[in-house]
C-alpha cells in the first residue's frame, strides 16, 4: 500500500528536520589564537601552528589549514559550534591575519 505523494514528502521533511535538530554536537578543540594568526590547539600538542594560504574564511565556515613542521593539518569550524561572540572574535583575528 503506497502513501500519497504529499504524505511521503511530509514524512521525509519531518525526518530530515528531526535529524537536523537532534544531531549530536561535537565539542570543538580548545584553541588559543594569536593576533598574527598562529595558534595552539591543545589537543594536538603544545606546538605553535601557522596558517597556510589554503585557509578559507566564510561567514559560516572556517576551514583552517596549518603547517606543523613538514606536516599539514586541517581544522574545520562551523558557526553553530562556537558562541556568537567567540565566532566574531575568531573570524576578525583570522581576517586581519590573512590580509598581512
Amino acid at each position: 500500500m503506497a502513501w500519497p505523494w504529499y504524505a511521503t514528502l511530509l514524512a521525509g521533511a519531518l525526518t530530515l528536520g528531526h535529524a537536523w535538530w537532534r544531531r549530536p554536537r561535537r565539542p570543538i578543540p580548545s584553541l588559543t589564537m594569536a593576533a598574527d594568526g598562529s595558534c595552539r590547539i591543545h589537543v594536538w600538542g603544545p606546538d605553535v601552528l601557522t596558517l597556510t594560504e589554503r585557509t578559507r574564511i566564510t561567514p559560516f565556515v572556517l576551514d583552517l589549514y596549518f603547517r606543523k613542521g613538514p606536516r599539514a593539518l586541517r581544522l574545520v569550524l562551523l558557526a553553530d559550534q562556537v558562541d556568537r561572540d567567540d565566532w566574531a572574535r575568531l573570524s576578525a583575528i583570522l581576517r586581519r591575519a590573512s590580509v598581512k
